[in-house]
């Protein structure tokens, strides 16, 4: 019988010790890898959604298409390589196209939207909606009939919607969330990258968002459309101080991309275009005054293609 209960008291010690390591071993902070979260908070993921705007807006797309309208000129890197090529193969906006669904995409504001559901926070989930307008506006923009309606959900195949019916739940998204800012809720704060959450602000940005969406759809529904803009352009951004801005740091991965590939980081790969100055030059512009404008320099690249692009420089005007 003394033999039996050392045996019982050992096997007992012994689950003791098993049951704590057992929870040593799986303690948040001994499971949870900080460089590596399976979880972000409301903010965090706000912050993710404005960040992936900014680089569609100042990213690949407008600076190949700049080029393509000869308003650039690729004078180093890939640039000049697409300049040269003016083709769009299969994997030319992969990228670009990929950021209107993932990693601050789509799926993540939908994420944000349920999560200022659960919140109750009305005024958090409309400037979400505006985001949203601002991504899917951009896709079908540049792309024309892209997946939206069944973008967010389980499909690994969604189907693509047209782009005048995307145009269309857009303006009503628009209207949702300026509902929605109006109904209360404290918003993201200082969280929220452009307006601090400013509601008035945001409000703003709504309707010069409806203004561009009404002038988008003019060419096919007719010039009725130029009086809806003008409407809701008058409600829109009512002055500089409430302009959409983009934010950036002094950090070389957080600058502004345009800075990155025209005055720092890379270098001078994308410059103003000749045929651009041109213009302006001849019109006597006085934007080509400002600090900020370059004048274009032609030099003879020795084989009587002098102002070729690959030979363009830059000097500050002044």
């Amino acid at each position: 019988m003394r033999i039996m209960r050392i045996v019982a008291a050992a096997g007992l010690g012994l689950a003791v010790a098993l049951a704590g390591c057992s929870n040593f071993l799986d303690a948040p902070k001994a499971v949870a890898d900080p460089n590596n979260p399976t979880a972000a908070s409301i903010n965090q993921l706000l912050v993710g959604i404005e960040a992936n705007i900014f680089g569609q807006q100042e990213g690949p797309v407008a600076m190949l298409v700049c080029e393509w309208m000869q308003q650039c000129a690729g004078v180093n890197g890939r640039f000049v390589d697409q300049q040269g090529v003016y083709s769009v193969t299969n994997g030319s906006f992969d990228g670009s196209f990929q950021s209107i669904y993932t990693a601050g995409g789509l799926g993540q504001i939908k994420q944000v939207e349920a999560l200022a559901d659960k919140e109750g926070d009305k005024m958090y989930k409309g400037v979400t909606e505006v985001l949203e307008a601002m991504n899917m506006m951009f896709a079908t923009d540049i792309w024309g009939d892209v997946p939206y309606s069944d973008a967010a959900g389980s499909s690994s195949t969604p189907k693509f919607d047209a782009q005048m019916t995307i145009y269309d739940n857009l303006l009503k998204l628009l209207d949702q969330a300026i509902s929605d800012m109006n109904a209360g809720g404290t918003g993201p704060g200082d969280f929220d990258l452009v307006y601090n959450g400013d509601k008035t602000k945001w409000i703003e940005a709504a309707h010069t968002l409806k203004a561009r969406i009404y002038l988008h759809r003019v060419e096919k529904l007719g010039n009725g459309e130029y009086a809806k803009a003008l409407a809701e352009a008058n409600l829109g951004i009512s002055a500089p101080a409430n302009d959409w801005k983009t934010v950036h740091s002094s950090a070389t991965s957080e600058r502004n991309m345009w800075a990155q590939f025209q005055t720092t980081s890379f270098g001078n790969d994308l410059v103003a275009g000749s045929v651009l100055v041109d213009i302006m030059n001849a019109q006597g512009d006085s934007r080509l005054a400002e600090r900020c404008i370059w004048r274009l320099q032609r030099h003879d690249a020795g084989d009587g293609r002098e102002g070729h692009l690959a030979d363009h420089r830059f000097r500050p005007y002044g």
